[in-house]
């Protein structure tokens, strides 16, 4: 496991969570609506605590591919585990083709 079991992720669009189990029931809702998503990593780069890691998402939106730039900043703990995950990107693609959508 990569992830602490008290971890917290940040990411527009999605309610933050501090618990793994609260993490993995997020990206359940987030596939079921996204359920082809894939990611394609750019770049990574370390940090004094953690990691950054610059990658692409995309998926189908109904019937609409969409795709968005990403970046994730990972802080690790003493373990090594991430004990706390931020995604920066611009929502708009996204949030344009949900609206498209609707």
């Amino acid at each position: 496991m990569l992830l602490s079991p008290d971890v917290t992720l940040v990411s527009p669009m999605m309610p933050s969570t501090n618990t793994l189990d609260e993490a993995k029931a997020g990206w359940t809702n987030l596939l079921a609506l996204i359920p082809d998503l894939s990611s394609e990593v750019h770049r990574w780069g370390a940090s004094e605590d953690g990691v950054f890691i610059e990658f692409r998402l995309r998926g189908t939106v109904g019937d609409e591919l969409v795709s968005w730039e990403v970046v994730d900043r990972f802080v690790l703990g003493a373990d090594g585990l991430a004990k706390e995950r931020v995604a920066y990107f611009d929502p708009s693609p996204l949030a344009a083709a949900f609206t498209r959508q609707a």
